[in-house]
């Protein structure tokens, strides 16, 4: 039988610690409450969401009761607060990038002095398209690279109506 990475520890606090610790929100006591093997199954659900793959990396025992006992994990009331919570608070980190630390990191790479020229060209193309310096085009070529036909419908429209203006004036062209 395999020995366990985290062995069992009667001075972490019971499960009434962590009811404690939901009911008030606090998701440090709530990471003390949980064994060090429900810490780590929770560090390691978030690399890949995948519970049992989870449970193995955690230390818990590799045999056939291995998804049941992540089932049981994935459904432990402290657990899943404390995924819950992280997955929340790693979301806040991917949208804490706003538009002027962007350009305060693009700045500081063009005025290192040990940037290379390739470097501060790219800073300065990124920087004058944040700003609207430049414009992306993109150019469209009929066949062969020819330029493209395009009918005026609007100024033939009023062509065709001149026309008719013209000839409905002259007494022996009849209109049908």
């Amino acid at each position: 039988m395999a020995k366990a990475k985290y062995p069992h520890n009667s001075s972490r606090p019971s499960p009434q610690a962590v009811k404690k610790a939901l009911a008030k929100g606090d998701m440090d006591a709530l990471r003390l409450a949980l064994s060090p093997r429900q810490r780590a199954f929770v560090e390691e659900y978030l690399i890949d969401f995948n519970a049992t793959a989870a449970a193995r990396r955690a230390g818990y025992a590799d045999n056939t009761h291995i998804d049941k006992q992540a089932y049981i994990l994935t459904h432990h009331e402290g657990v899943a607060a404390l995924i819950a919570h992280e997955m929340r608070s790693r979301e806040a980190k991917l949208t804490a990038a706003d538009p002027d630390y962007v350009i305060k990191k693009i700045t500081t790479i063009i005025n290192k002095e040990t940037a290379r020229d390739a470097d501060q060209l790219r800073g300065l193309e990124l920087l004058a398209k944040i700003l609207g310096m430049l414009k992306d085009r993109t150019e469209i070529t009929g066949k062969d690279g020819e330029a493209i036909q395009v009918k005026q419908i609007e100024e033939d429209s009023v062509a065709l109506v001149n026309l008719l203006d013209q000839l409905s004036k002259k007494k022996d062209v009849v209109l049908i």
